[in-house]
């Protein structure tokens, strides 16, 4: 794969579940494949 065709977004949540109250914050990157300008591919990583 050559260089430049990915990109890395942090996302960081908040989660409150309805059903039991509990609240937890979560992070998450998403890794981002590009090619010929659309993304073909994405994977996640969390960590709770």
């Amino acid at each position: 794969m050559a260089q430049g065709d990915q990109f890395i977004v942090g996302f960081d949540f908040d989660v409150t579940l309805k059903s039991s109250g509990q609240r937890f914050r979560m992070q998450e990157m998403g890794l981002y494949t590009v090619k010929n300008g659309q993304i073909v591919h994405e994977a996640f990583f969390y960590a709770m």
